[in-house]
């Protein structure tokens, strides 16, 4: 596995004036039932102007894998074992790895059944079970930290009740169900930008809603349309860029003529497609004394125009893939 996946924890916020140990102590008392943040306030008195520091303590202790977040409203005691938290790195065959934060612990597998609730990128909380007798029990995501698909670019398909969307990233392995009310109108194999409106669980999959129609298949746009929404890209350029991409004369100046060697008048035809976004490339061929054929290739000199350093240049490298 890579280790591009490996992210450091978030910043906490200030230290609350709460003792980790008496909200602990509280947890334990109720003896594996679940506790709400009500549940603890009154345990321990706190009157409504404090909870809001209480709430805090108690993500605090979330982060700190010393309490378990069972769901939207209740707390509990992490299992025995470890608790690790890393992101989900997910294979297109339905199985996955945890790239752990820490560096010092290995990628951890995660079978088809536990990537069930999660997704590729996903931040989580799993949960290595003690063995017991000598037999290792598979690991179990006890909390997902944070969702990183929260826009999805695929291929829509029609179903007689729900129709879907097929992500373009082979490692989101699960389809997205559309409602026939937030199909916005796709057809049949468009590529579409989808918004997930509700995450997976157990028994159903991602459940979303489609933003826009990116294109029909062979649309020379469409590439284009795809890397802007799967990588999150500007659509529009800076104002500082513009200025300077139109301070680029649209023809070479006669001034710069005597500089290089002037290979204007050879009948250079470029090899890029009539739809390519650049024209840097160009191929001719002479006929040379003895009847030789010669053959130019012309390459743009890119750098002439964009400077180092440059508000163009800056753009460019944000922008690049390769």
């Amino acid at each position: 596995m890579t280790d591009n996946l490996r992210k450091s924890s978030k910043k906490k916020a200030p230290p609350s004036p709460f003792s980790p140990k008496e909200i602990l102590s509280v947890i334990r008392a109720r003896k594996g039932q679940p506790s709400t943040l009500t549940d603890i306030a009154r345990a321990l008195e706190v009157d409504p102007p404090r909870r809001k520091d209480l709430r805090q303590a108690l993500r605090d202790l979330v982060e700190e894998r010393k309490v378990v977040k069972l769901d939207r409203r209740h707390y509990g005691l992490p299992p025995q074992g470890k608790v690790i938290v890393g992101r989900v790195q997910a294979h297109r065959d339905g199985y996955g790895f945890l790239i752990p934060e820490d560096t010092g612990i290995p990628d951890i597998f995660l079978s088809r059944r536990e990537v069930q609730e999660i997704m590729h990128r996903d931040r989580v909380a799993l949960h290595l079970p003690r063995k017991e007798g000598g037999r290792k029990k598979a690991p179990r995501v006890v909390e997902v930290l944070e969702r990183a698909n929260r826009r999805v670019v695929g291929r829509f398909e029609e179903g007689s009740k729900w129709d879907r969307v097929v992500p373009d990233e082979q490692r989101l392995v699960q389809p997205i169900r559309i409602p026939k009310k937030a199909s916005a109108g796709a057809r049949e194999s468009q590529m579409v930008l989808a918004e997930i409106t509700s995450y997976p669980s157990g028994k159903e999959g991602p459940e979303g809603r489609i933003l826009k129609v990116l294109g029909d298949p062979g649309d020379p746009r469409l590439d284009s349309e795809i890397v802007i929404h799967k990588y999150d890209l500007p659509d529009a350029f800076p104002a500082d860029v513009m200025k300077e991409a139109s301070a680029i004369p649209g023809a070479v100046p006669e001034s710069w003529a005597g500089r290089r060697r002037d290979l204007r008048r050879m009948p250079f035809l470029t090899i890029d497609g009539e739809t390519a976004r650049d024209f840097d490339d160009a191929v001719a061929v002479s006929r040379e004394p003895g009847g030789i054929l010669k053959l130019w290739v012309s390459i743009a000199d890119v750098s002439h125009y964009v400077r180092e350093d440059s508000a163009l240049d800056k753009e460019a490298f944000r922008r690049g893939t390769s």
